[in-house]
């Protein structure tokens, strides 16, 4: 590939140009000429005017200034306004400006990670960043000061939107029956990041799996080998029964009361009672497609499959 001029380049990262959106193949095709460019040429990387165009164009090309224009605040700004994450390429002390930093973390929550540890440890950038991308907030939970996840007031609304961003929280906070609590709501599996006490709280315990049924192999096999405890938990959540030992799956009554509720856990009885029409008429009444789960005998019913093609509200 040629290297192209500095006349060369600037039609191809002007104003008056095309954007991204409008020919991606054009311009990544222009973002590596002006690249490569800059590669070969140093000097183009001192030049102020053709830098503040290619950094507007392709904000990563920041990478290539001079370190006088990487502390230059007009350049670093029109970069981070065109690719947050260009804000690891500017100076020491522009990453700690906190105006750079919020323009930054908005448009891409990896630029905290860039930050200056000041500004990891503030409550607003931090919050920028989370509310930003509220979809995916663990990576600037993975960077921000200890302080701010010791802070219950800004993590506990976080939790209610990311029960996952636990395992982020300080070991106070984990220890928080509100905020484990509030996490559990969200999301079962995240009791795994609760602390011991509160993994082992059988209230708590029980609300994780009424949410998801895996969330019972996240508990302390203290709780999960009591058979009152396990009892309650299939009570709450039928699904629990996948987890439950062969005697239990082999009991009827307890297999009757499971499959009544939902008729897919036909899966986990055992092979006897997979062949007993009282309890796979039951499942296929609950759930048409349990059928598929019956003895293969029960498979060929017709009462059976009539029941299966007809299931109860």
């Amino acid at each position: 590939m040629t290297v192209q001029t500095r006349e060369e380049l600037i039609p191809l990262i002007s104003e008056n140009g095309f954007t991204p959106f409008e020919d991606v193949r054009n311009y990544y095709k222009a973002s590596d000429a002006v690249d490569k460019a800059l590669t070969e040429d140093e000097a183009l990387g001192s030049d102020k005017e053709f830098m503040l165009r290619a950094v507007a164009f392709n904000g990563s090309l920041l990478k290539h200034a001079h370190p006088s224009l990487r502390s230059d605040r007009g350049l670093v700004l029109a970069a981070v306004q065109q690719y947050g994450e260009a804000i690891k390429f500017a100076s020491e002390e522009l990453r700690g400006d906190k105006e750079l930093a919020l323009i930054s973390v908005k448009e891409t929550q990896w630029a905290l990670g860039h930050l200056s540890e000041e500004l990891q440890d503030d409550e607003e950038v931090v919050k920028a960043a989370i509310d930003a991308f509220e979809s995916d907030m663990e990576f600037p939970l993975m960077v921000v000061s200890d302080r701010l996840r010791d802070d219950k007031k800004l993590m506990l609304p976080l939790l209610k939107k990311n029960g996952s961003a636990l395992r982020y929280m300080s070991t106070d906070l984990r220890k928080n029956r509100e905020c484990v609590e509030a996490a559990i709501s969200q999301d079962g599996e995240s009791i795994i990041f609760a602390s011991h006490h509160l993994r082992t709280d059988w209230s708590i315990a029980l609300a994780a799996v009424k949410k998801i049924a895996c969330a019972f192999m996240c508990l302390p096999i203290e709780l999960t080998d009591i058979p009152e405890f396990l009892r309650d938990a299939i009570k709450v959540n039928a699904g629990v029964i996948a987890y439950a030992p062969f005697d239990l799956r082999n009991d009827f009554d307890t297999m009757l009361k499971v499959v009544a509720r939902n008729g897919e856990c036909l899966q986990y009885a055992s092979e006897a009672l997979r062949s007993d029409p009282v309890l796979v008429a039951v499942a296929v009444q609950q759930s048409g497609t349990a059928l598929k789960y019956a003895s293969d005998a029960l498979q060929a019913d017709p009462t059976i499959v009539k029941l299966a093609c007809s299931p109860s509200d």
